[in-house]
């Protein structure tokens, strides 16, 4: 029975693109770590999807720079070198009044739900 939902859930996950060749019309706004590779990948896949895509560092994101946008993604890669004075530290810090949809991925998960709402859960 598992394998019959697994098999549905591919099947239904890998058609899905092919049959949804139109964007989505959602602004998406994607707060990462400035410059790299990873930004250009994110805004290259988000810009084939949604109507309205928009990068900034993640430092910059507050309740008036997403005001604009749908969904929020925050994305930021592990933040460890072996030189400190190099590492990147991001500030992200939702303020109470910050409403908009959130989607973390790796470290900013952790940096934002100890400095949000989001970890009262």
């Amino acid at each position: 029975m598992k394998l019959n939902r697994l098999a549905f859930l591919l099947a239904v996950f890998l058609t899905e693109p092919l049959l949804c060749q139109d964007k989505q019309d959602l602004a998406v706004l994607y707060a990462g770590r400035p410059g790299g590779e990873r930004v250009e990948q994110f805004d290259k896949f988000l810009q084939q999807h949604f109507t309205t895509v928009e990068s900034i560092p993640g430092s910059e994101l507050t309740t008036e720079s997403a005001s604009k946008f749908d969904v929020v993604i925050c994305d930021w890669g592990q933040d460890f070198t072996e030189d400190p004075i190099k590492s990147q530290h991001v500030g992200y810090s939702l303020p109470d009044d910050f409403n908009k949809p959130v989607i973390m991925i790796g470290y900013a998960a952790g940096k934002i739900q100890k400095r949000s709402k989001i970890g009262w859960m």
